[in-house]
């Protein structure tokens, strides 16, 4: 019997997942987070209906499929401090489409969250403004490599205490108050998700 192709994800799996991208886009924009009762479960479930429907195989595949959904979102968490909870949802949505489509799926989401990102810019600081967040992008980038390299001073329990609950707390604090240059990402998921969904039932991925 033959193995249909990972990328031939059924309609429903698409559907379930847009659902997820429209509740995380109202929780993002309202409360400025994803939250975990959307996105664990959603993995847990991914999870689950790869073992029950391809076994070992299935589960493999679903595993790769998390990782390439969610690696340009871990980096962003982890070189830029970006949010996590991006990350948690895209591992969940490429559990559940595999590694073929879950790579339309990134690549899609990549290309949405780019446009997005620049439109921002430009409607909140005119083209003029597209430079500096691009060069400025990079500077974040190595301090923040920087920083997280860089031995901590102080005692254990300034390391625990401040080195690592406050600035944890202050950047929650930050995101809930809306700064300026805050942009909501799940918006730029569930549209890229639905590209995603086109593609790939009309010609089965971008490969």
């Amino acid at each position: 019997m033959d193995v249909p192709p990972t990328s031939e994800v059924p309609a429903w799996i698409w559907l379930l997942l847009v659902v997820a991208a429209l509740i995380a886009s109202w929780t993002d924009i309202r409360e400025t987070r994803i939250p975990n009762w959307l996105s664990l479960p959603l993995l847990a479930g991914g999870v689950i209906f790869a073992v029950a429907s391809g076994g070992w195989a299935g589960l493999g595949d679903a595993l790769l499929g998390g990782f390439v959904a969610s690696v340009v979102f871990l980096w962003a968490y982890i070189a830029l401090e970006g949010g996590a909870g991006d990350a948690k949802l895209m591992m969940g949505f490429g559990v559940w489409l595999g590694f073929d489509a879950a790579v339309t799926e990134i690549l899609a989401v990549s290309v949405v969250g780019f446009l997005y990102g620049v439109a921002a810019t430009i409607l909140r600081g005119g083209i003029k403004d597209l430079p500096y967040v691009f060069i400025g992008g990079m500077f974040q980038i190595l301090r923040s490599l920087q920083g997280r390299l860089a031995p901590r001073k102080g005692s254990g329990d300034d390391v625990a205490g401040e080195g690592l609950a406050a600035p944890s707390e202050q950047t929650r604090q930050v995101r809930r108050d809306r700064p300026s240059g805050w942009i909501p990402f799940a918006p730029a998921i569930l549209v890229g998700t639905v590209i995603a969904w086109v593609v790939t039932a009309r010609s089965g991925g971008f490969f």
